[in-house]
């Protein structure tokens, strides 16, 4: 017998109902444990869309994952490796409604572009693209200037339990009360036998 089927079969019992709620709030408090642990240090998601790498273009999709920390002095930088045969030859910045751009990009040389990070605020997202010659990929990087500590992160799995925080514990919650509610129509009802 597998666990979910004692689980189940243990359901209408005290001890499975004890069972249940505390699997329920420890995965509970693994998701606020691992939220608060991530962006204690102001964090940054990334995802980079290579896509059109065959006509020259890349683009980089950024997002402030942090609660309370607005970064005003953080530079992206797409780069091409120096000596290489690819050349930028344009960037632009598309904010992601609701943030905003509060100043254009600096071409640094035909192997970087900078893009200034002035007001991206908690939540808000900036999409970065570039077009360039040559075979290589651009690469993404990050310069904190003046910036305590900053955290960067591939988009996944751990950026989207962040993101998606109080509907996931809000989906545990819904789960429990749902499994409580059955395992207490099996008790009253008749179907389980209490210890």
């Amino acid at each position: 017998m597998g666990f979910p089927s004692m689980v189940v079969a243990n359901l209408g019992t005290k001890a499975g109902v004890l069972l249940v709620g505390t699997v329920f709030a420890a995965a509970g408090w693994l998701v606020t444990h691992t939220v608060e642990n991530v962006v204690s240090v102001p964090t940054v998601e990334y995802d980079i869309d290579v896509s059109e790498k065959d006509s020259g273009r890349v683009a980089v999709t950024v997002r402030n994952l942090s609660q309370d920390h607005k970064f005003s002095e953080l530079e992206f930088l797409l780069r091409l490796p120096v000596g290489g045969s690819g050349k930028f030859k344009k960037g632009a910045v598309d904010p992601i409604p609701p943030a905003y751009s509060e100043r254009e990009i600096t071409e640094r040389n035909d192997f970087d572009i900078s893009y200034p990070a002035i007001g991206l605020h908690p939540g808000t997202s900036l999409r970065l693209t570039a077009s360039y010659s040559g075979d290589t990929i651009p690469t993404f990087h990050i310069e904190p200037a003046g910036e305590e500590a900053v955290r960067l992160l591939a988009k996944g799995y751990l950026t989207w339990i962040i993101r998606n925080e109080v509907e996931v514990l809000f989906g545990f919650f819904v789960a429990w009360a749902a499994i409580v509610i059955i395992a207490l129509g099996k008790m009253t009802g008749g179907g389980g036998n209490e210890d």
